[in-house]
């Protein structure tokens, strides 16, 4: 009885893999989103909304697609979101290498989530309605990340 639970899970989780694959494959060759690919891996996405729409797009179906099988993305080291309705990063800190974090022009609205990062580098939030101060209070917290931003 354990081992036909085990074989069932596993097809399952393997066909969950497969999906979440298929899905990132097709947002890319649809040209929906742009990625780096070094030795079978992904190492940077890009989906990025447009100055030309007057909405931002959405990308929280897509945040909850990559980070239920983060495997997919083991090596992703930069991550452009920028001009989309994300307004919580935190989600993707399940990408332990991420290095470079593009959140321009989006609804966040805090920078608390930062420290998440453990190998995080360089953040922009150009654009984003930070609180006064909130800027200066995530550079004194995060030495090592640098930001840029439209504010001082």
């Amino acid at each position: 009885m354990r081992s036909s639970r085990r074989r069932s899970h596993r097809r399952y989780t393997s066909s969950r893999e497969a999906r979440h694959g298929e899905l990132l494959s097709q947002v890319i060759r649809e040209g929906y989103g742009e990625a780096t690919w070094s030795y079978g891996y992904v190492e940077t996405l890009s989906y990025v909304g447009s100055n030309l729409l007057s909405h931002q797009r959405a990308v929280k179906w897509l945040i909850t697609a990559i980070c239920t099988q983060p495997e997919a993305l083991t090596f992703l080291r930069t991550l452009k979101l920028a001009r989309t309705d994300l307004d919580d990063p935190r989600p993707l800190a399940c990408f332990r290498g991420l290095r470079e974090l593009d959140v321009s022009r989006t609804a966040v609205k805090s920078l608390d989530w930062v420290g998440a990062f453990p190998a995080l580098r360089r953040v922009d939030v150009s654009g984003c309605a930070l609180p006064k101060g909130a800027l200066k209070e995530a550079m004194a917290l995060n030495p090592r990340v640098t930001f840029a931003s439209s504010k001082s």
